[in-house]
């Protein structure tokens, strides 16, 4: 198909019909994506723009015990290594001091156990305006945000919702709830995205009584709307145990990608593992698994022998090693858990080779000012350039 180019008078158009409306640009102006690069290398190849969205509401669902908190806080956790400001909110009264600290860095990391939905919205909205009036005072510098979970949305209700249920009935509940945060989504959604946050809604799934032949079984609660609003999806599929004969020594839990606008690409899947402490590995996040079967299904692993004996290496798309021990997996895995350099690198490289989309804008870079339309047609404009 030939492409469209812009002629003058397509040009003159734009200009007039741009003219003194403040921050009008060009879709070829706007900004690129933002992102940080996370703990799980599967995620950053998943989302396809190589981490996580900056400026962006997300939401993480699935059904109990699928590794939604977990893979929560991983984020957060990714966030605080790039210097952004990790704020979790507890809604399940759940959380052990001992269990976070297994997974994200205490003294990096705000943590609170909001007891409404009222409390929710005031905490959240007080720590942007601080972080505005800092930005103002050049105390923070403008490229960091802070990053938002709240674990799980579907615990919390409004306060008048509460007095409601005491007064009249709790069958009144959900669908004030519902509204309540679709309403403030549209509120929270620009601040999240000029502050250079992010916001990760947990939510909880429900069965999906009288669902029809193709539709699906579970659904997400607190209503459609709210998904709109979202602009990545990530549901938290199963868990499957990592044994040892008897012992169990990690989890590894998997997830797709359900709505994705950052990079348009949907239906991809990933995993990570978390150490259960009883085999060589601490508890928490077990990074040389998750390397390991994310090198695998990108067809990265190649086991061959070298006389007579086996060898397995990670190889890049050249089919050059990046790293080869003589054994197999389980030789693999102790190798890059005892040589930090070697597990670097094979990070490293799996995380080169996960943007979908090049040159991009990496978490806390400069600020770039976008091009203003009238300044834009002033310019040269080729007969292959597309708008």
């Amino acid at each position: 198909m030939k492409k469209k180019t812009v002629n003058k008078s397509n040009l003159e158009a734009l200009r007039l019909v741009s003219h003194g409306v403040k921050g009008m640009i060009t879709v070829s102006a706007m900004e690129e994506e933002r992102y940080c690069p996370t703990i799980f290398t599967s995620y950053n190849r998943a989302v396809g723009i190589g981490g996580q969205p900056l400026r962006r509401m997300i939401a993480v669902h699935g059904k109990n015990q699928t590794g939604k908190s977990v893979f929560a806080a991983g984020i957060a956790e990714s966030m605080r290594r790039f210097n952004h400001i990790p704020v979790i909110f507890e809604a399940e009264w759940s959380a052990e001091k001992r269990w976070l600290n297994r997974l994200v860095m205490g003294e990096g990391t705000l943590f609170d156990m909001p007891a409404d939905l009222d409390e929710l919205f005031s905490k959240i909205q007080k720590n942007l305006d601080n972080l505005r009036n800092a930005k103002e005072k050049g105390l923070i510098p403008d490229e960091i945000g802070c990053c938002f979970v709240v674990d799980t949305l579907t615990k919390l209700i409004p306060k008048e919702q509460f007095d409601s249920m005491i007064k009249d009935g709790i069958e009144k509940s959900y669908s004030m709830q519902s509204m309540w945060i679709s309403l403030w989504s549209k509120i929270i959604v620009p601040q999240i995205y000029r502050s250079n946050s992010s916001l990760i809604l947990v939510l909880q799934e429900r069965q999906n009584i009288g669902a029809g032949k193709f539709a699906k079984k579970r659904k997400v609660t607190l209503g459609e709307a709210l998904l709109y609003d979202i602009s990545l999806r990530i549901e938290c599929t199963h868990s499957t145990p990592v044994m040892d004969g008897d012992k169990m020594l990690a989890s590894q839990f998997h997830y797709n990608v359900e709505k994705n606008k950052s990079d348009g690409f949907t239906d991809q899947s990933g995993s990570f593992f978390t150490s259960t402490g009883e085999g060589d590995t601490a508890p928490g996040f077990d990074y040389c698994r998750e390397a390991i079967e994310e090198a695998n299904v990108r067809g990265l692993i190649k086991k061959f022998k070298e006389k007579k004996i086996d060898q397995i290496s990670i190889q890049n798309k050249d089919d050059k090693p990046i790293i080869t021990v003589p054994g197999g997996i389980e030789d693999l895995r102790w190798h890059l858990k005892n040589n930090e350099s070697d597990m670097q690198n094979v990070v490293e490289f799996l995380n080169s080779q996960a943007r979908r989309i090049k040159n991009i804008n990496v978490g806390n870079t400069e600020k770039k000012e976008p091009e203003a339309v009238e300044e834009k047609s002033k310019e040269k404009i080729e007969d292959d350039s597309v708008i």
